[in-house]
């Protein structure tokens, strides 16, 4: 989140706010139709330099609230075969890298699920800000199999889930 459109972020911590977070899990059931869900934002930091580069991306979401229109997929999820929530109650997210483009960034890192690291990236669009606070929109495609969600056959739910966070961060001081 280098300067980008004259906007920068400012030197320090910005912290992502868990009530005006929101994360969307979407898997594609029978080919077809799309099954969304959201997850709770624990908490998130984002750390920028004195040349307002981001030098440290960190995100925690509680496995156990995954909610979706069905409580017993919520169950099934939550359970031993997919997130086992008991055992594994953070869904973490840990970036490498962040690069500016020209329609926004990509952020490279790492998704730990069910303590199973993953390479993820983060397209991150739409990016606002307002004094000390921001907001932008972040997309990646998670493949479940890479971090051990393969308790449900392909044909049944698409090997991929689509991650889309809408983010509102405020600058800590």
């Amino acid at each position: 989140m280098v300067n980008h459109n004259d906007d920068q972020f400012t030197t320090g911590t910005w912290r992502l706010d868990p009530d005006r977070t929101t994360i969307t899990a979407t898997a594609t059931k029978l080919g077809f139709y799309s099954v969304p869900a959201t997850l709770h934002l624990t908490e998130g930091t984002i750390e920028v330099d004195d040349n307002q580069r981001v030098t440290s991306v960190a995100v925690t979401a509680d496995a156990n609230s995954y909610t979706s229109k069905s409580s017993t997929r919520d169950r099934h999820v939550r359970g031993a075969k997919f997130l086992d929530s008991n055992s594994y109650p953070e869904l973490i997210f840990r970036a490498d890298e962040v690069l500016a483009r020209p329609d926004g960034y990509s952020s490279t890192g790492t998704i730990s699920v069910k303590g199973s690291p993953s390479p993820l990236r983060f397209e991150v669009r739409d990016v606002r800000m307002d004094g000390s606070a921001a907001s932008f929109r972040a997309h990646a495609t998670l493949d479940r199999r890479a971090i051990g969600l393969n308790a449900t056959p392909a044909f049944v739910v698409a090997t991929t889930i689509a991650l889309d966070v809408d983010v509102v961060a405020h600058h800590s001081t």
